[in-house]
């Protein structure tokens, strides 16, 4: 969702992308790799980096992003496999005042990436919906515990709803 609202975005201009990611973490890596699966192709986005942070804290993350806004002039966009992650590359760009032009998105929909996205601080995020998998994983119990048959994966995929400027108002 994050790299179709990139595109959508940056048409055919060329657009330089940093990302972070976690590669422990299989969840993390998957985002990513949606991410990277759906600008392949498009000549006009360059991953500049795609790294991740030395430790799983907020201060390695908002060093990485420092570290970044250092070594490269040209950054256009981020992409972050969590909020958390995508809030820190915020704070590193308003520190260096490079943060205007530069579209920061990231996974998760929580309450701090929706006051970003309504403030312009950060273009989107992927929200997941666990009110949406609970339902679901409920509904499976009812109907395990009533002898009844589950018709499907146990793994479910419930859709992520894409927050921007547009409806952010709707999720906080």
């Amino acid at each position: 969702a994050c790299a179709e609202a990139l595109l959508n975005e940056v048409g055919d201009e060329e657009t330089n992308v940093c990302i972070l990611e976690k590669q422990q973490d299989t969840s993390a890596m998957q985002r990513v790799q949606g991410f990277l699966d759906t600008i392949e192709g498009h000549d006009n986005i360059v991953v500049l980096e795609e790294s991740q942070a030395t430790e799983d804290t907020v201060e390695a993350k908002l060093e990485l992003a420092e570290v970044w806004v250092q070594k490269y002039s040209d950054i256009d966009a981020i992409f972050c496999y969590q909020d958390v992650s995508a809030l820190a590359c915020m704070q590193a760009l308003k520190s260096a005042n490079r943060q205007d032009g530069v579209l920061i998105y990231g996974v998760d929909g929580t309450p701090e990436a929706g006051a970003a996205i309504a403030s312009g601080e950060m273009a989107g995020t992927a929200k997941q919906q666990p009110d949406q998998l609970a339902i679901a994983a409920t509904e499976d119990v009812y109907t395990y515990l009533e002898k009844g048959s589950i018709d499907h994966d146990w793994n479910s995929y419930v859709d992520v709803v894409y927050v921007d400027a547009s409806n952010v108002e709707d999720y906080q």
